[in-house]
């Protein structure tokens, strides 16, 4: 500790200084014990009375966008701060909050910290760390704040327009006329009010006009429900590199693997799919498997893209196994949009088996390899032997054109 040393060069140079009756010695070093003492005290109320607040823009964000952070700090003691650092710990890559700064007496200081967010998750924004000390830096205190923020970064998402699902193009599977006991957003009909009917079925305008009380039959969505199934497997050794990927300005070079490529993906294959006004749905191997029911609404988007901010990847995912245990659930005339980077022979033999029920299905390839090998060939000829449309992508491909382009693998039916 430099603040012990100098007091004790100061005790020895005095003792020295009165043994030898040396005057400019002994001044020098009284006025060393007395800068030791007078920096113990600055240190010690250098701290005093800061309080400090930071306030977020929105706690909900996506990646792509700017997040604006105000923070301030304030003085409240009657002695000014020389200079003040303030450390910032915050987990969100790429957000820069450390400042060093001065305060005068009973006064504040407040400034805005802008970035662009790289990464989905949640992140945590602070703790922050004061530090400070005397203007010879022979004391340094510091104290640690442990209020923090929370931010929900959800997962990037392109527009893929024009692209549509294959089953989109169809007639939707034919309009079920058939009646349903719940409310839905299909209305079948207006008939007289009985006993017993709900007064939320009542229509109002029709009962104007007959001058009777008239009330709404519905019938199931005739339209194909979207399932969006995302292979969330993701080998041990497939981590991260933070510094290199986040220097370009290009959001697609922020995606550090293959997952990432997929959540990317299946986020914007919802987002397609909804805007063409489908009922969509959400499946997911996770650790506790994820099964969100097809939803066609603003709030089915929003719940979609918090499931799909916080997801992390397993090495040990069985995507086959859940959706044989889930093939009940899939509605004729349904597509599956199946999200993946596995070859797996066992889920084309699946997805075969969905189709002779009228349940379609597409391939979503995301290829961890840069070039094709034989095995990814052979599970292309297996798509196509089995009328199951498949698409091959890299990390490096743009999702809307690899979803227009044909990859031109020889014998394989790819879109």
């Amino acid at each position: 500790m430099v603040a012990l040393r100098v007091f004790i060069f100061a005790v020895a140079g005095l003792a020295f200084a009165l043994i030898d009756d040396w005057p400019a010695i002994t001044l020098i070093s009284t006025a060393l014990m007395v800068v030791v003492a007078l920096s113990f005290v600055w240190s010690r109320t250098s701290l005093s009375g800061l309080s400090f607040a930071r306030r977020l823009s929105s706690d909900r964000a996506q990646v792509g966008d700017q997040m604006r952070e105000d923070l301030a700090v304030r003085n409240q003691s009657i002695f000014g701060k020389l200079f003040l650092e303030i450390e910032d710990r915050s987990t969100l890559p790429g957000h820069l909050a450390n400042r060093v700064i001065k305060l005068g007496p009973r006064s504040a200081r407040q400034w805005r910290v802008t970035s662009i967010v790289r990464e989905r998750g949640r992140h945590q924004l602070g703790p922050v760390t004061l530090r400070s000390g005397d203007p010879f830096g022979l004391f340094r205190r510091q104290k640690r704040l442990k209020e923090t923020l929370d931010l929900t970064v959800y997962p990037l998402t392109y527009d893929l327009q024009p692209y549509i699902p294959g089953s989109v193009l169809q007639s939707g599977g034919g309009v079920v006329q058939r009646r349903s006991t719940n409310p839905t957003t299909t209305v079948g009909g207006i008939r007289d009010y009985v006993q017993g009917d709900s007064i939320n079925r009542v229509s109002w305008t029709a009962t104007a006009r007959a001058g009777r009380l008239m009330v709404k039959e519905f019938e199931n969505d005739p339209t194909a429900d979207v399932w969006v199934v995302l292979d969330l497997y993701q080998p041990p050794t497939d981590g991260h590199s933070h510094g290199a990927r986040f220097a370009s300005d290009d959001p697609l070079h922020w995606l550090s693997n293959e997952l990432e490529y997929r959540v990317m993906l299946a986020a914007s294959l919802v987002r397609r799919s909804l805007a063409l006004g489908r009922s969509v749905g959400l499946i997911m191997n996770a650790e506790q498997p994820i099964v969100l029911p097809p939803e066609r609404s603003d709030r089915q988007y929003v719940r979609i893209l918090e499931l799909l901010a916080v997801v992390s990847g397993r090495d040990d995912a069985t995507l086959v196994e859940l959706l044989t245990s889930l093939t009940g659930r899939f509605r004729k005339d349904s597509i599956l949009l199946a999200v993946t980077s596995i070859a797996d022979p066992n889920l084309i033999a699946l997805l075969a088996t969905m189709r002779r029920r009228r349940i379609s299905s597409e391939v979503h390839y995301v290829d961890p390899h840069m070039s094709l090998d034989p095995a990814t060939s052979a599970f292309f000829e297996d798509l196509h032997r089995e009328h199951v449309v498949g698409y091959r992508m890299s990390r490096a491909d743009h999702p809307t054109s690899a979803l227009q382009v044909a990859n031109g693998f020889a014998g394989a039916w790819v879109r």
